[in-house]
Parts: structure tokens; sequence; C-alpha cells
């Protein structure tokens, strides 16, 4: 398994993990829209040995009261459903999401 910073290629593998990992399509219709605004502040994807997204996870920018305190929110989070259960999930989308967006963004 290999986890770094999303990249155009993955959009496809994305929505479509998305689309299977939740009842509707909100999830993937949000990611989609975030990308396109310029406001995913930062997406991880989780891929297989084959190069497969098995995970993702977005951060995008919250306002708190309708202020910008330059806070993120995250989610979406999504596993392939084969990889549930393994307790990697949590690790991955906490530690290195706050090290890949420490070294993407300076100013953190």
């Amino acid at each position: 398994m290999l986890i770094r910073v999303e990249i155009p290629i993955d959009a496809p593998g994305i929505d479509a993990l998305l689309r299977r990992s939740f009842e509707s399509d909100a999830e993937a219709k949000l990611v989609h829209d975030l990308r396109e605004d310029g406001f995913l502040t930062l997406g991880l994807v989780a891929t297989d040995d084959e190069g497969q997204v098995i995970g993702y996870v977005a951060f995008s920018p919250v306002d708190v009261q309708g202020e910008d305190l330059q806070w993120v929110g995250m989610a979406p989070l999504a596993v392939d459903e084969k990889y549930r259960g393994q307790g990697w999930h949590a690790n991955w989308s906490m530690k290195d999401s706050i090290r890949l967006m420490s070294s993407a963004m300076p100013q953190w």
C-alpha cells in the first residue's frame, strides 16, 4: 500500500470509491465540486500494489460561525470494503495527512 497526495489521474478511482462507499453520490459530488472550485486543500489516496485507489480522505476549508480561522475539515473518508476492519485507515488518515499537509503547506 502506498499513501500519497492525489494527482489528476486518480480522480476516476476516487469518484468510484466514494460512490461505492456511501449510500448516495453526495460525497463524490462534494469532492468533485471542491476540486473544480479550487477549495480542496488536500486529498490523499491509498493505493494497492497495482495502483488502484483503495482509500481516500479529503481536507477542505471550514468557517467557524462565519469566521475564517484557517482551519480545515476532514471529510469524506472512504476505505474500499475489502480493506475495512484492518485498523490502518485511522492511522494513515491522521498521521500521513498531517505530515503531507505540513510538507505541502510550509506556512503550517
